[in-house]
């Protein structure tokens, strides 16, 4: 009798041990560590580690401005747009070649990243040089870079203006809504031949001719309303 009660208390015992060590550890983990808490770094208790120079964001790793936005953080209002995170990595803004063009033509609407809509209104200047036969072609694609829609950019002065100056043009885009959140708008230089076979509405299987290697053109990224 007095040897079974012996072994109910060293079992005890040994259970009462087990709890205690593994609390330990628990305490110890969530006292000494860094937090990701509102998006940064918090100290609890005296960590051995550094404090961590990756982005804080509950799980999400940032590898673009837009992640970079959506997670919150700095914003410096430049042209284009620069997020910083709380590591110092700095992410730019995507904004196209709109810069690089801008000597020959220059769009008024939409802007880069602008959210759209169908229809959309297209407009802006553009040299009487970049219009083939008075017109080029204005191309809209998905964020996988498929085109989804084709309309024709008309020059709205004619062609007795010099083809050094600058002329306005506007186009209305009908297009469906596709299934990615982000695209691409051209505004493209192109062959005539090429612009009146590729006019209207794109099929759902044809290939996006206006992100070939050859493309030459103005090129923005754009979101879709959903």
């Amino acid at each position: 009798m007095r040897k079974l009660k012996t072994k109910r208390i060293l079992a005890m015992v040994l259970v009462i041990i087990v709890v205690v060590f593994i609390l330990s550890l628990v305490f110890r983990n969530e006292k000494d560590a860094w937090l990701c808490q509102n998006n940064e770094w918090v100290r609890q208790g005296n960590p051995s580690e550094e404090k961590p120079t990756d982005p804080c964001t509950k799980g999400i790793l940032v590898t673009s401005f837009e992640e970079c936005a959506d997670a919150n953080y700095s914003i410096a209002e430049s042209y284009p747009r620069q997020c910083r995170t709380p590591g110092d990595k700095v992410f730019i803004e995507n904004i196209g070649n709109i810069h690089k063009k801008a000597d020959i033509i220059q769009l008024n609407n939409p802007y880069p990243n602008q959210i759209i809509e169908s229809p959309l209104s297209i407009s802006g200047q553009a040299k009487r040089s970049w219009f083939s036969e008075g017109e080029f072609p204005v191309k809209l694609f998905d964020e996988n870079e498929k085109e989804i829609a084709v309309a024709v950019g008309m020059n709205s002065e004619g062609l007795e203006v010099g083809l050094e100056e600058f002329v306005s043009f506007e186009v209305v885009l009908e297009f469906k809504t596709p299934k990615t959140s982000r695209g691409f708008l051209t505004l493209e230089k192109n062959d005539p031949s090429i612009l009146r076979q590729s006019s209207g509405q794109a099929d759902s299987g044809q290939v996006p001719s206006g992100l070939t290697e050859n493309f030459d053109g103005l090129r923005i990224p754009i979101r879709f309303k959903k």
